[in-house]
């Protein structure tokens, strides 16, 4: 069964984009990030999980504000990816959740979504749909 939401193209697609770029600026050189898609209850789950370094619990929270970036961040963002993802899963009535990585260290960044069709969600009325098991923008 395909997994589909109905959205805003601009603002998947940021998301996307901006959650790959986060896990593969911290993995290792050599490391490991992962994608997984599933539907579970009605809704559509994307994680992406990378072997880097992580964010401690205590900080994630933090990691959301806009212009944050973690003392130990490399690369030259602006501090607003997370910001931007939280933003597009809140206007497509979802969640996201900063998780320890099953690989003892890095993060898991686990993004739920209503899937599309599903009565009683609140989701956007837009002319978009995304199946999240085809190939990324």
């Amino acid at each position: 069964m395909p997994v589909l939401i109905r959205g805003y193209d601009a603002a998947i697609t940021a998301l996307l984009r901006n959650l790959l770029d986060n896990a593969l600026r911290h993995a290792p050189r050599g490391g490991m990030v992962q994608i997984a898609i599933r539907h579970e209850q009605g809704q559509a789950i994307l994680e992406v999980v990378d072997n880097g370094p992580g964010i401690p619990a205590e900080r994630r929270q933090a990691v959301f504000a806009r212009f944050h970036r973690e003392t130990s961040t490399r690369g030259d963002g602006y501090g607003l990816g997370l910001s931007i993802v939280q933003r597009a899963t809140e206007l497509h009535a979802g969640s996201i959740h900063l998780l320890d990585s099953p690989y003892g260290h890095g993060l898991c960044v686990r993004v739920t979504m209503p899937m599309e069709g599903m009565r009683g969600q609140s989701v956007p009325d837009a002319s978009v749909r995304h199946t999240l098991d085809h190939a990324l923008p």
